[in-house]
């Protein structure tokens, strides 16, 4: 909303002028040094008139969830999803995943939006399975895999002196 000046009174310059027939301006009406009452006086009809102006107002929207723990998740929108919006959801190697892997953001009237169910966790496996095939050592080198070589586990190759790994790649995840 945006004021701008008008007179207060209707007729607060016509009274002004018949109560002192100097000009209504600044100096002599508006001037402590001849003791007079400043009044609000305009130049032009209305000149403080209340405007309305109308400006976009966003529409609801959804919070965006936080990505789960051991997971990954992929969402429109960087703090709010607008209503129509899907975001889903994935584990790391070695979770699962508790709920639904896709909520929406629906309307759920013109000032409210909500996503359809609530995100969904990444749990740990409970029998983590062990890798298959199973990460073992090349010849003539070693193998080191965090969580004993079983699925989300790190595992590291290295080549003994004078030999190189085929590959190229020394680390791979098991069960990826």
């Amino acid at each position: 909303m945006r004021i701008s000046k008008r007179c207060k009174q209707a007729l607060a310059c016509d009274n002004n002028y018949i109560q002192n027939p100097r000009s209504a301006w600044f100096p002599s009406q508006c001037s402590d040094k001849h003791g007079s009452v400043c009044r609000c006086c305009c130049d032009f009809d209305n000149c403080n008139t209340r405007t309305i102006n109308c400006e976009t107002q966003a529409g609801p929207s959804c919070t965006r969830p936080d990505v789960p723990v051991n997971g990954a998740m992929s969402c429109p929108g960087n703090a709010t999803v607008a209503p129509g919006g899907v975001c889903s959801f994935t584990c790391n190697a070695g979770f699962n995943l508790t709920g639904s892997a896709v909520i929406s953001c629906n309307l759920i009237n013109q000032t409210l939006a909500a996503f359809d169910q609530p995100p969904p966790t990444c749990a740990p496996m409970r029998d983590t399975p062990v890798c298959q095939p199973r990460q073992s050592a090349p010849q003539n080198g070693a193998v080191s895999c965090t969580n004993t070589n079983k699925v989300g586990s790190i595992c590291t190759f290295s080549c003994g002196a004078g030999y190189y790994l085929t590959d190229g790649r020394n680390v791979l995840i098991c069960g990826e």
